[in-house]
């Protein structure tokens, strides 16, 4: 009876796991699109918190796939694994049981090590991506007690099973029948690999054509021109009679915002003189900003008011650049930014009380509403909408603004 019970929870456990990492698949799959950012997402519906910058990270993708689609390739073979167990309990349940929990120690000993990462630092914070390295290490437990074997016994079946596929043992027709049955959840697992390495191809293929420079000039020469006026108390960098201006609608918890603050260095290095860069705040939270129905990024408006009071010092560009940088924006660490960068902290707090701080954030956010801003970032180049921010969209489009040839 307990062991059934057990095999539930183990059963409950990958059922879980599943669909949370396809959640977080569907996700990363949706990143890769052109305007992805602005679709549903599910860690701030579900956690109000952001996963983007873990699922868009250079960590996030192993052998040409997402770590979330691993985590369903891995969540497949496991519950694979224990429907073969349940319906051949007799015949294999041991070997299954020996088999799902090798792999399950080495999903756990995976979790850990990307636990210790974020935890450290070292990665992006991802709120949902932990609840799965949670349910992976819990898993181990289940899956231990989901048949009576004490971890001696599992070794032993385990050791067992190693030497006769590397053919250490001789093959009998009882262990070459179970070693084929038990390649099943093996040839899951590459079908479902197989079938998310396809998905990545083809979005990233279908990215490339849409994006080529006709395309591009093309879809942007399509877009009205709209009046976005440019205040004295904006951000602005670059010389004010640059040919090509660039008004960014953008916060700072937001990963396609920091994706794209990396492309504003290179641009501005690149057209010295002949691009001009405008700044509007416009943060994912209701705390500030009335276009927003969830409070998707909790922290962004206290950034972005630390971000305007650092303008008031003359210091919006070097802390925009610094705050990028970060993997999280703890207060501990915004503290350590603000004494790198030598900032005054009593003029910093002072203004970060200052209602017109506030009512310059929201006056963005109103300008962004009467455009139609939806998500972050929003281009707009020369009063026009860019629609393709991805694959030098933005370096192709000042090109041809400035009358020049390829890029």
């Amino acid at each position: 009876m307990r062991s059934r019970i057990w095999t539930l929870v183990a059963g409950l456990l990958v059922v879980l796991g599943l669909v949370m990492s396809g959640l977080l698949l569907s996700r990363s799959l949706q990143l890769l699109t052109p305007g992805g950012q602005g679709g549903w997402n599910v860690c701030s519906t579900l956690l109000q918190s952001d996963c983007d910058a873990a699922l868009q990270s250079s960590e996030a993708y192993r052998l040409g796939i997402p770590l979330a689609g691993w985590g369903v390739v891995y969540y497949s073979a496991l519950g694979t694994l224990l429907v073969l167990g349940v319906v051949l309990r007799e015949q294999i349940g041991a070997e299954v049981q020996a088999a799902a929990f090798a792999l399950a120690l080495i999903g756990g000993a995976i979790s850990g090590w990307l636990v210790i990462r974020q935890a450290a630092g070292l990665s992006p914070w991802c709120p949902l991506c932990l609840a799965v390295h949670g349910i992976n290490l819990m898993g181990i437990l289940a899956i231990f007690r989901h048949q009576p074997a004490t971890l001696r016994e599992l070794g032993v079946r385990c050791r067992a099973g190693v030497t006769y596929f590397f053919g250490v043992t001789p093959a009998t027709a009882v262990t070459t029948w179970k070693a084929v049955t038990l390649l099943v959840p093996a040839l899951a697992a590459v079908a479902v690999y197989q079938w998310v390495l396809f998905e990545v191809s083809l979005r990233t293929r279908t990215v490339r054509a849409e994006e080529s420079p006709a395309v591009v000039i093309r879809d942007y020469e399509s877009q009205p021109e709209r009046d976005i006026p440019v205040l004295d108390s904006d951000p602005r960098w670059g010389p004010d009679d640059a040919p090509v201006r660039l008004v960014v609608f953008s916060g700072f918890t937001c990963a396609g915002c920091r994706e794209l603050s990396h492309e504003l260095t290179y641009l501005q290095e690149h057209f010295r003189g002949k691009l001009q860069v405008v700044f509007k705040h416009f943060p994912l939270s209701s705390e500030c900003n009335p276009h927003v129905a969830v409070n998707q990024h909790k922290r962004a408006c206290a950034v972005a008011v630390l971000a305007e009071s650092a303008h008031r010092q003359g210091q919006f560009w070097p802390v925009h650049r610094a705050l990028f940088s970060l993997p999280r924006l703890d207060e501990s660490r915004l503290q350590q930014l603000v004494r790198e960068l030598q900032l005054d902290e009593v003029k910093l707090e002072r203004d970060a009380q200052d209602p017109a701080t506030w009512e310059k954030i929201r006056a963005d956010c109103e300008l962004g509403g009467r455009l139609g801003v939806k998500a972050t970032p929003t281009v707009y180049l020369n009063n026009r909408l860019v629609t393709h921010l991805s694959s030098g969209g933005l370096d192709i489009l000042i090109h041809h603004l400035l009358g020049e040839e390829g890029h």
